[in-house]
């Protein structure tokens, strides 16, 4: 009996044992998986990027991190063999929302660099993004800037670093230390600034030989920059900047420039003149300056639309005689802050005929003879608007007759159905009930 009971005891200790394991590799990509961030670290990927800009207020992209954080700590609290595999998705984006986290981020780096376990991969190791995002007042002196110098010294494998969503005014903590370590011990790739431009000047001309994105949002407090400075970002292909005054691209020099989107109609402008040979993605939204100069884009793949310009300029007679022979795709920027509804009971007839015949030119084969996909960013989807008894009637016959023309040149057009969706690339395919 008993060598029957050490038997079956020997039995299930060897069924036990045999059991599959999974490898640490794979134990990552499912980790990895379960806490993606999209358009957070990419300095690549060109349209997760802009999706990640449309979010100008960060509300969205701060509503996932707070999801995924849940989300990394249950993992890394499961068991040891998950907490160190955790640890590189735990740190690798971090968010400072107060002068006391930053502090608090400085004595944990420091007490994780001593301590023997984690050897060179300590926490900040792992570190890609960094993210500044102070929200409303708060207490910020010399101290807290050296500790976030500190912590920018402990991320040699920072990528990102953003001051996009800072309520604050951005020269509260930038300072030449924090400038200085971003430079000497990093190699970011990617800057997402709440900017003027003298602190643009001085962040640019410090990280210009690595720097591949820029996305740049106005301060509070704008101050011109008077004086004559010149910058050459070697490596930097994608430019979006919703500064409205300034002139920040006449100071720099973009031989890699293939993505630009720009608020500001001068420096569209002049940027065209200099490198529109080149792009590759143009967004535009003051057509009568900008659409004469797109003849010169003949590398241009994207081009996106803002809304209002094709409901109210004159698309079809501009793009008359014109052929823009290797555009693959449109897409058609939407606004935020508009009800679309209101907008089509509000706007009178004239408005609906431009706006049929402005997106009938865009299925033209004379103007877009490669023309594959056609993506409309708006804030609420068209059950909605068609809901609107007083809309429904010229919605059917402005979207469904063009809608027809793009099914049958084979365009695919797809919908982005709020910030949701737009901030992240998400994308499902137009369909149109005429019921």
């Amino acid at each position: 009996m008993i060598q029957f009971t050490r038997l079956k005891r020997d039995q299930c200790h060897l069924a036990e044992s045999e059991k599959p394991k999974l490898p640490p590799e794979l134990w990552l990509k499912i980790f990895a998986y379960a806490m993606r961030l999209p358009g957070a670290f990419s300095h690549t990927d060109v349209d997760s990027f802009v999706a990640f800009t449309r979010d100008h207020h960060g509300i969205c992209a701060q509503n996932r991190f707070k999801a995924v954080m849940n989300t990394k700590l249950s993992i890394s609290l499961v068991c040891s063999a998950w907490n160190t595999l955790a640890m590189k998705h735990l740190f690798e984006y971090l968010l400072i929302e107060s002068g006391s986290q930053v502090l608090g981020l400085a004595d944990a780096f420091t007490k994780y660099s001593a301590q023997s376990d984690y050897g060179v991969h300590h926490p900040g190791w792992w570190t890609t993004r960094l993210e500044i995002a102070l929200d409303g007042v708060h207490a910020w002196d010399m101290t807290h800037t050296q500790a976030l110098a500190y912590v920018i010294r402990k991320c040699p494998n920072l990528v990102c670093f953003s001051t996009a969503f800072c309520t604050a005014d951005p020269k509260v903590f930038y300072s030449p230390a924090v400038i200085n370590s971003l430079a000497e011990y990093t190699d970011v790739k990617r800057v997402e600034l709440r900017t003027d431009l003298p602190l643009l000047k001085s962040t640019l001309m410090a990280l210009s030989d690595s720097l591949e994105m820029i996305w740049l949002l106005p301060s509070r407090g704008v101050c011109d920059d008077e004086d004559r400075w010149s910058c050459c970002l070697p490596k930097l292909h994608t430019f979006i900047s919703h500064l409205q005054f300034g002139r920040a691209m006449d100071h720099l020099e973009l031989p890699a420039l293939k993505t630009l989107v720009v608020n500001d109609p001068c420096d569209r402008t002049s940027t065209i003149s200099k490198t529109g040979s080149c792009l590759q993605y143009l967004s535009i939204s003051d057509i009568r300056t900008t659409v004469p100069l797109l003849p010169t884009c003949q590398s241009l793949e994207t081009l996106a639309i803002n809304f209002h310009e094709v409901t109210l300029g004159n698309f079809a007679l501009l793009f008359k005689n014109m052929t823009l022979s290797n555009v693959q795709r449109l897409i058609i920027e939407g606004h935020s802050d508009v009800d679309l509804s209101w907008w089509f009971s509000a706007r009178p007839a004239m408005y609906d005929e431009c706006l049929r015949k402005n997106l009938l030119s865009f299925a033209s084969a004379a103007t877009f003879p490669k023309l594959q996909r056609i993506q409309l960013v708006l804030p609420l989807s068209f059950e909605a608007i068609c809901g609107n008894p007083s809309a429904k009637c010229r919605w059917h016959s402005t979207w469904s007759s063009w809608f027809i023309a793009c099914t049958q040149r084979g365009i695919t057009v797809e919908m982005a159905y709020g910030s949701e969706q737009w901030s992240v690339n998400e994308w499902q395919p137009l369909s149109i009930t005429l019921d």
